[in-house]
């Protein structure tokens, strides 16, 4: 998304150091920057302002840095916290959406499955629209939600963005970045789960997703998982179910498993059934692929569109790879 200097200082209440410069989306590694990219110096494990000279060699346009963290050559807007001011930089790109691309934001969360459910979601939404974009790799928290929406493209169409939960409240912050319309829950597992007292506990702070829905959003729920079912009281958005359980809305049915693991799957919606086979090996990619038609469903392709998208999805790189074994045994 373009972005200039000025515009950015404003939304985050900092101080510009030099002069105004435009950037097309940020970066907050400096070995990943491109030229046009502005950069955000996050202190971490490492601290991103000791890269700061090298972001300018790589042609960052401007940086976001703590203050009196500045330096020369480099157009630099400081903040008292750069991680809060990124989140601001993101409201103000969210702001920006058009009304037609700002009701086709898509959050997705779960314990399990949210990255692929993701890449099934965005194959889906490309049977339909030009131009859909998605959070990078696992860029789920709360530095990779705001940069999912500020590097969106300026044309794109729909956007999906990713969402990792630690503790409570933390899906609750993201969405006050992202503002989702639609809100996809996969289930609920282990993960994080002495964080927040238990499984319980986990299904409350991933409801909060939900919670953050406008009243013409829509809440996409797994009812094979019983305490993502429960969820459906928590929303004023529009309710719709997926699974193989009867009574999902989506309801999705394996009617051969390939030689290569992958299932080829029936999809129910409304009376209309379509036959696809995902991409990916697994029964638990039929579920991620009806999420991604309910999401399709959801915002208007229909059933037979968002079917069409399903085996086009891809893995995250290194993940979901054949590779042989011992005694002719494959290990996925």
């Amino acid at each position: 998304m373009r972005i200039t200097a000025s515009d950015v200082s404003r939304a985050v209440s900092g101080t510009l150091i030099g002069q105004d410069a435009i950037a097309q989306g940020c970066a907050f590694d400096s070995r990943t920057l491109q030229p046009h990219e502005a950069f955000v110096a996050i202190v971490g494990e490492r601290d991103g302002h000791d890269f700061l000279s090298d972001a300018r060699e790589r042609g960052a346009r401007f940086a976001l840095v703590q203050r009196g963290r500045s330096i020369d050559r480099l157009t630099c807007i400081e903040v008292e916290d750069t991680v809060v001011a990124l989140a601001a930089m993101g409201q103000m790109c969210r702001a920006q959406l058009n009304e037609s691309v700002a009701q086709r934001v898509v959050g997705i969360t779960g314990s399990a499955g949210k990255t692929s459910t993701k890449n099934a979601v965005r194959a889906v939404l490309e049977a339909g629209f030009a131009h859909v974009y998605a959070s990078a790799q696992s860029l789920n928290n709360d530095i990779g939600v705001p940069i999912t929406i500020i590097n969106a493209p300026d044309d794109c169409d729909a956007l999906i963005v990713e969402m990792g939960m630690r503790g409570f409240g933390e899906i609750e912050r993201l969405c006050e970045v992202a503002r989702p319309t639609i809100g996809v829950i996969t289930n609920v597992g282990d993960a994080h789960s002495e964080r927040v007292g238990g499984l319980d506990g986990v299904a409350r702070a991933k409801g909060e997703l939900i919670e953050s829905l406008p009243e013409n959003g829509t809440a996409i729920l797994n009812v094979d998982d019983p305490r993502v079912a429960a969820m459906s009281s928590r929303t004023w958005a529009g309710v719709m179910t997926y699974g193989s359980a009867l009574g999902a809305d989506v309801r999705w049915a394996v009617l051969d498993v390939l030689t290569d693991g992958r299932v080829r799957t029936r999809f129910d919606y409304d009376g209309e059934s379509a036959e696809a086979t995902p991409r990916l090996p697994g029964a638990h990619m039929a579920a991620n692929a009806a999420a991604a038609i309910a999401v399709g469903i959801a915002t208007g392709m229909g059933l037979e569109k968002s079917v069409s998208g399903v085996g086009r999805e891809e893995a995250e790189p290194g993940r979901v790879i054949w590779r042989d074994g011992v005694a002719g045994a494959r290990i996925l």
